[in-house]
């Protein structure tokens, strides 16, 4: 696509993918609402326009569709307050159920039940920031804890090693499918799910002999992956970072290439997905002492529950703080109060619950999270929101063209130009 820039008379210049030709407006208050000058007739004559281009740092990768200004976080800020409340709510009617529940090794154990949980939330969430769900996550626990079951003989640790370099190397081939194709993240995740359970099912389940019991250090592991979820997800904070991780997310048509950079930050995600959701699966296996072979599907709604309700964004790039740690101790602590008060009634219920209202909050990330809008004109309908200029209202962007050629000519190479 190509656009008359205005710095330089007859000159046009590519806009598939940010290609680094413009310079970058550097980021202040004053550039988010008008991110371009005015026009060249409202300037005295014999003057010129001094910032009549995009300020990148405030757009996607794609400037003809892109949201400028900085995504607004005071939402979930907000509902990770409603997550702490419920915490304490919960941990008060599980005391008044079984007292005793929240001291000594109870406690220990419900810490370790909220970190494998948090592991398999924060693979999730990481592969939903970056716009390449991945359903997979079950998968790589079960087999990963099957895998550490069979090969560890009281020494765990190279097992688990090589499980998690299993399932990284499943991850990557993954990951290539789907930047590779350019298929759907979710679907191309599901068949490796399918066929890890599957694999999984001829193993049968597998009891352990591990000399390591995790049970004295609850709290490190605890602390350690709740400071991998906050530390991540401060350094998502940053709107360059945050825009930049996202860039697999579609703007426009969600069939076209973003990219080769967003697709190579959709495979390492993709990876890393699988190793973290790896590490989870060995957890459970050194907790429990056993695997269980059809559980693969109940894992991964188990991480989709606690990133969707923790209030990652089920399209990709929104994200809180706390919100996963905080939605893994949640859930931790309405299944022990449902064993302690309804034995009978199976966990699935409460992640069915659980992912209903994550997609419920999503909403209310993708609408109070976004950059502010500028309010309609008259002459535009009240339904339809603008968002700010990205180029000068006299040269405003030409529409994309159609196009041609084959399955892979040159316009469908990763966004580039034709």
């Amino acid at each position: 696509m190509a656009f008359d820039d205005g710095t330089q008379t007859g000159v046009t210049r590519s806009l598939g993918v940010s290609t680094g030709e413009f310079q970058a407006v550097r980021p202040t208050f004053e550039a988010v609402p008008a991110l371009v000058a005015g026009s060249e007739t409202d300037q005295p004559a014999g003057t010129t326009g001094t910032a009549q281009i995009p300020n990148l740092h405030y757009v996607f990768d794609d400037p003809n569709d892109g949201e400028p200004g900085r995504d607004r976080v005071l939402v979930h800020g907000v509902w990770e307050l409603v997550l702490a409340l419920a915490i304490a709510g919960v941990g008060m009617a599980l005391t008044q159920a079984r007292p005793g529940a929240l001291a000594g090794d109870h406690l220990r154990d419900l810490l370790l039940v909220a970190t494998f949980i948090g592991l398999l939330g924060i693979a999730t969430a990481v592969s939903l920031r970056a716009s390449v769900p991945n359903l997979a996550v079950g998968g790589a626990a079960v087999l990963a804890g099957t895998w550490v079951a069979r090969q560890a003989d009281g020494e765990w640790l190279a097992a688990a090693g090589v499980a998690v370099g299993i399932c990284a190397a499943i991850g990557l081939v993954q990951g290539l499918v789907v930047v590779g194709l350019h298929v759907p993240a979710w679907a191309a995740s599901l068949a490796v799910l399918l066929g890890i359970g599957a694999w999984a099912a001829a193993q049968g389940s597998v009891t352990a002999h591990i000399d390591y019991s995790p049970l004295p250090d609850a709290y490190l592991w605890f602390a350690i992956v709740s400071a991998v979820s906050v530390i991540g997800s401060l350094f998502g904070l940053a709107p360059s970072l945050r825009r930049g991780f996202a860039r697999f997310r579609p703007v426009a048509d969600p069939a076209r290439r973003r990219s080769v950079a967003a697709a190579v930050i959709a495979v390492v995600t993709t990876v890393v997905s699988m190793a973290l959701a790896g590490v989870g699966g060995i957890l459970i296996v050194l907790l429990n002492g056993r695997t269980d072979a059809e559980s693969a599907l109940e894992l991964t709604a188990y991480g989709l529950a606690a990133a969707l309700l923790g209030g990652t964004s089920a399209f990709g790039r929104r994200g809180g703080i706390f919100g996963t740690v905080f939605a893994a101790c949640l859930l931790t602590l309405v299944g022990a109060w449902m064993a302690a008060v309804y034995p009978r009634l199976s966990t699935v219920w409460m992640l069915a619950a659980a992912i209903g209202v994550g997609l419920a909050v999503t909403r209310l990330v993708e609408r109070f999270g976004r950059p502010v809008l500028l309010p309609p004109t008259e002459e535009e309908e009240s339904w339809m929101p603008r968002v700010h200029s990205l180029a000068p209202t006299s040269k405003p962007w030409k529409p994309a063209p159609t196009p041609t050629g084959g399955l892979w000519s040159s316009d469908e190479g990763w966004g580039s130009p034709p």
